[in-house]
């Protein structure tokens, strides 16, 4: 095999990624990152960055589902401590009804 069929070869084992509208801040702290702990790949730098983004969506998912859980259980906790009576209430055709009346709004 000669080099031309070797340089070919590895031509199609590559795949390229072009990015572009790039701000310069952003550049520059890639390639720090990636010479910095990624030896200057900046596949492994990408894929790291991915991998970190995917992580913390699913950690705001999970705190998200803890808060809305946490919520629910204080309602549920606090729930007895707002007791409601029933009032029974007859109309002027003798139908009787009950009604739910917070011991805080039958003070008043």
């Amino acid at each position: 095999m000669d080099k031309k069929e070797q340089l070919e070869k590895l031509r199609n084992r590559v795949e390229g990624l072009s990015i572009s509208r790039l701000p310069s801040n952003t550049k520059r702290e890639f390639k720090e990152l990636a010479d910095a702990e990624f030896c200057s790949d900046y596949g492994m730098t990408l894929k790291y960055l991915v991998d970190y983004h995917k992580q913390n969506s699913l950690l705001d998912m999970v705190a998200s589902k803890t808060l809305e859980l946490e919520h629910r259980f204080n309602s549920m906790v606090s729930a007895p401590e707002q007791e409601q009576e029933k009032e029974v209430k007859t109309l002027l055709n003798g139908r009787k009804i009950e009604t739910k009346v917070d011991k805080e709004e039958k003070k008043k």
